[in-house]
């Protein structure tokens, strides 16, 4: 049977051409906006394993490694808090026009160079390769701390628990690995010679 004048013939579509019409219409998804990333082959198959020590435990078992869970999640928060502030501190302190002499920090924990800003806002601590920058309240907290501690280790454990509280920084740039790490002793004897508390 004859086709109509101006009525074209269609023609049969080659393979392979639904497939890649099929592909531009649906473009692969993307993750939504504030969703985490996936998780890791190595992450999945560690929940795998917490899963099957979760079997083996009884109930206050699992509400007790659920407890620590909690903690650690805390704890990365709070680290990750303090890192913002003292980089937020860190880039305020470059803001401002430099008032002291650029002195590089002594290369060990054994000794200590303290150097205060001519408007006495800040102070320099270096030690081990550091420069610790501190805010003239903070600076009073540590030597306040330092005065009312009976020795250097106990001076040493008040000192890492306020820098893992409020500059975790300081422990990570410095190297500082517990409360009985020289760095902490070294700043102890240097305070309490050098200031008094003041009220």
């Amino acid at each position: 049977m004859p086709q109509k004048k101006g009525s074209p013939v269609k023609k049969p579509a080659k393979k392979g051409a639904a497939k890649k019409s099929r592909q531009k219409t649906n473009p692969a998804k993307k993750p939504a906006a504030g969703k985490s990333a996936p998780w890791s082959d190595a992450k999945k198959a560690l929940i795998a394993q917490l899963m099957v020590v979760c079997k083996g435990l009884d109930e206050a078992g699992v509400k007790a490694l659920v407890s620590q869970g909690e903690a650690l999640v805390r704890q990365k928060k709070a680290l990750e808090k303090s890192a913002e502030k003292a980089a937020e501190k860190a880039k305020k302190a470059a803001a401002r026009p430099s008032t002291i002499p650029m002195r590089t920090a002594p290369l060990d924990k054994f000794s200590v160079d303290v150097t205060e800003g001519k408007d006495g806002s800040y102070f320099m601590i270096g030690i081990n390769k550091y420069r610790i920058f501190m805010a003239r309240d903070e600076m009073k907290k540590l030597v306040r701390l330092c005065h009312l501690s009976k020795d250097a280790k106990d001076a040493g454990q008040r000192m890492f628990n306020w820098f893992k509280k409020d500059r975790g920084d300081v422990l990570y740039n410095a190297d500082i690995e517990g409360p009985s790490d020289p760095a902490l002793a070294t700043i102890y004897n240097y305070l309490i010679k050098t200031y008094t508390v003041k009220e």
